[in-house]
């Protein structure tokens, strides 16, 4: 179980939604902001499970991490 208490599927879940829903409040600092701790958090997952990660430059190009 996640940090919070719950599964991490249904915490993931969660952000997912927050994520949309201040996107479609207008909200797009939050947006970003809840993106980037999913995202986060979906990396770390992997990370533990020993899955090579993509990491992404500004150019939106992507490379898998060694």
């Amino acid at each position: 179980m996640g940090v919070s208490g719950h599964h991490p599927e249904i915490q993931r879940d969660r952000q997912r939604h927050a994520v949309v829903e201040a996107s479609e409040r207008g909200q797009s600092a939050r947006a970003e902001a809840l993106m980037r701790e999913h995202a986060n958090a979906v990396k770390e997952s992997v990370d533990l499970a020993g899955v090579p990660v993509a990491t992404g430059e500004t150019t939106g190009r992507f490379a898998l991490a060694r």
